[in-house]
């Protein structure tokens, strides 16, 4: 009579399973192809309920189809499974930035750099988050913690410049968006940010040149069409900013801002009519922008419409 087989030597264990259904999944995952990745992981879970790789994969996928308190209930599960992994506080503290609950996600987030220092994912969701509740200094320092721990992490160059740009350190945010743009091919918006800080630095002939190159890319990215007029407007050229703000305009007439520019910019060429259009356009969009409402009042008044000048200055 035959040897009945070796049942325990030719069956697998029940790990060999759950690390091919990972990895089957996480092929899907990066292919794009999620439906089948979450079925996979899906798998896993009906194996070992607390396995965290899944559950952490898992939420991945809910949190980019944008179903984020999906999301958070997996990295939830993942950390009460696995709490020394810092890649699911990580994750937790990321679907709570994208739910707006910033004092937990910044709390999630230092769990996690507590448990891995050298985490620059880690530092740049923290970042990121410190922004949004207005602290600046400490999120500057964050991007800088995950820079210094990976010099070419593009995100984090990128905002790490943009907030220096929007807090009047435009020198020290060039360096930084000058690397995004070499390491990785220009787009319309890297260049324009570049664009943007070289502006705000005064290095006008250079923030020309990228905000043209921005426009080559994308001819009617109103951001750099504004920014250029600007750029114009600073190097004593203002027909070519006029040029320049009027296209934005007629891309996106609804721009307050972009009105009120090229409003008082048409002031100062003393073409009050077309002023006056773009100041009223400017004052309905921004009904409590006194600047707005003022500028009308003095463009009307060159007109000669003085009762109509009146009630703007009634309003500034």
């Amino acid at each position: 009579m035959a040897d009945a087989p070796a049942r325990n030597s030719a069956a697998p264990t029940a790990a060999r399973p759950v690390a091919a259904l990972l990895r089957a999944g996480r092929a899907r995952h990066r292919e794009g192809r999620l439906a089948e990745a979450q079925a996979l992981y899906q798998q896993v879970l009906a194996l070992d309920r607390a396995q965290p790789d899944a559950l952490i994969l898992l939420g991945l996928i809910h949190y980019e189809r944008g179903r984020l308190a999906h999301a958070l209930a997996r990295f939830d599960e993942a950390v009460a499974a696995a709490p020394a992994r810092a890649d699911a506080h990580n994750s937790r503290g990321l679907a709570l930035l994208r739910l707006g609950r910033l004092d937990d996600a910044v709390a999630a987030l230092r769990q996690a750099l507590s448990l891995r220092p050298a985490y620059a994912e880690a530092q740049f969701n923290l970042g990121n988050a410190l922004r949004l509740k207005g602290e600046v200094a400490a999120a500057c320092a964050a991007y800088r913690a995950a820079l210094a721990e990976n010099p070419d992490f593009v995100a984090a160059h990128n905002n790490l410049g943009s907030l220096l740009t929007e807090t009047g350190e435009a020198a020290a945010a060039v360096p930084h968006l000058e690397r995004v743009v070499a390491l990785r091919p220009p787009t319309a918006e890297t260049l324009n940010n570049l664009g943007a800080a070289l502006l705000a630095a005064g290095r006008l002939e250079e923030a020309e040149a990228r905000l043209g190159e921005a426009l080559a890319l994308r001819p009617d990215f109103t951001p750099a069409l504004v920014n250029l007029g600007r750029v114009r407007q600073a190097l004593g050229r203002p027909e070519a900013a006029v040029e320049s703000l009027e296209h934005a305009v007629r891309l996106k007439p609804d721009d307050g801002e972009t009105r009120l520019l090229l409003g008082r910019l048409l002031c100062r060429l003393d073409r009050f009519e077309a002023a006056v259009d773009h100041l009223q356009a400017a004052s309905l969009a921004r009904p409590r922008d006194a600047a707005a409402h003022y500028a009308l009042g003095r463009a009307l008044e060159e007109t000669l419409a003085l009762t109509a000048a009146a009630r703007a200055f009634s309003r500034a």
